[in-house]
């Protein structure tokens, strides 16, 4: 007498009402065409023309950042394209080196090239849904598989060879479509919080050049003018606390409650605080990136290196003064060709314009409003994306 071993169905954990079938494994080499394009040499970019995909565009793509663009004539895309094909709407660019496996939906039929080795090229199936794979390519399950093909937990190149042998699970068509239509509506979803966060901070942009300018004034609780802003220098108006501050080195340092701030931000948390309160910190060495100057608003205990000053206000609020340093252009006072630096007498002497009091806190809670909404728009968007990133790991198997 033989006992059957019942198999469990290889189905998702979360499944359309309506689909019942079991999904069936496969590998992408089996389900469609994997390619590469023919090679492009760099002297053959051009400044415009056929848009030309390394892949540290499909990789800003991903990230929803800008990245500088190539090109290379029609000329020599109509030559290439004749050896390799076109890509055609549905297909799939995939990072084979540096930060592999990050995939790029081709939207349209619009001529596009791309570098041969870098991106491999997935070609659409009339049995696979396009949407479905490049989700499919985002998710968890896909990133584990990357990983245990690698001996050191990363890899430097994703091979044609080895897109092929990936395996993947599938539904029939119909299931497919319905999933990527539902997940097509989440990141549209996403996309419009997106787009509501940065039109908000282009308007606080816009309200901080225009209120900081005098374009747009407030005025006091029976609808009067409030004088006109008196120009001093900054340091006539704020406490430099520098004297203060002391570096911990990294190995130094044990973990703690209390931030560690450095020229860009918090780097750290440690045991011990030096401040306690609401000062502003600028930064003056370190900087990432000059053209967005680091200026940050502190409130309770904390600790500060050598790479940022510390200013608290005396005629001008700390929110005031915050807001104020923040539409700054700080390219004119920082020095230093190998490494900028912004120096505690060049900061002194920077031109400030204050306001009355009273008009300082108008400016203030302005601003923060602002902020609080930005950061409101900020919290949602993190709450979809892991409510669609926990969807995910239950949609596909």
């Amino acid at each position: 007498m033989s006992t059957a071993i019942k198999q469990k169905k290889v189905v998702p954990e979360l499944r359309f009402s309506g689909f019942d079938g079991e999904w069936k494994n496969k590998t992408l080499g089996a389900s469609f065409e994997i390619k590469s394009a023919s090679r492009v040499l760099k002297d053959e970019w051009t400044k415009e023309g056929v848009p030309f995909f390394r892949s540290s565009d499909v990789v800003s793509s991903y990230k929803g950042t800008e990245n500088s663009k190539a090109f290379i004539s029609h000329k020599l895309y109509e030559r290439l394209s004749k050896k390799s094909g076109k890509v055609s709407k549905d297909d799939m660019l995939v990072t084979g080196g540096g930060s592999i496996g990050i995939p790029y939906l081709i939207t349209s039929s619009e001529p596009l090239y791309f570098k041969d080795a870098d991106l491999l090229w997935f070609k659409s199936s009339n049995n696979l849904n396009g949407f479905f794979l490049y989700t499919y390519l985002r998710t968890e399950i896909f990133r584990r598989y990357l990983k245990s093909i690698s001996h050191i937990g990363t890899i430097s190149h994703y091979t044609i060879e080895q897109a092929k042998a990936t395996p993947i699970i599938l539904p029939e068509l119909t299931e497919q479509q319905k999933i990527a239509d539902f997940l097509g509506s989440v990141d549209a979803w996403l996309d419009n919080l997106r787009g509501q966060k940065t039109a908000l901070q282009s308007y606080k942009q816009g309200m901080m050049q225009k209120l900081f300018t005098g374009q747009v004034r407030f005025k006091d609780e029976v609808g009067k003018s409030f004088p006109d802003w008196e120009e001093k220098q900054l340091g006539e108006v704020t406490t430099n606390y520098n004297n203060k501050r002391v570096p911990i080195a990294s190995d130094s340092r044990s973990a703690g409650d209390f931030p560690y701030y450095g020229a860009n931000g918090v780097v750290d948390f440690v045991e011990e605080y030096i401040f306690d309160g609401e000062y502003v910190l600028v930064a003056e060495d370190g900087v990432v990136e000059v053209t967005k100057y680091p200026v940050h608003l502190t409130s309770g205990k904390f600790w500060v290196n050598n790479h940022a000053h510390v200013l608290e206000g005396i005629e001008v609020s700390n929110k005031f003064l915050y807001y104020y340093l923040q539409q700054l252009n700080f390219t004119r006072y920082i020095s230093g060709s190998a490494q900028s630096k912004l120096n505690a007498q060049v900061l002194r002497k920077i031109p400030t314009s204050v306001p009355a009091a009273e008009e300082q806190q108008k400016i203030a809670d302005f601003l923060t409003a602002l902020d609080q909404t930005i950061t409101a728009k900020a919290d949602e968007i993190t709450k979809v994306e892991e409510w669609k990133k926990g969807l995910m790991q239950k949609m596909f198997v």
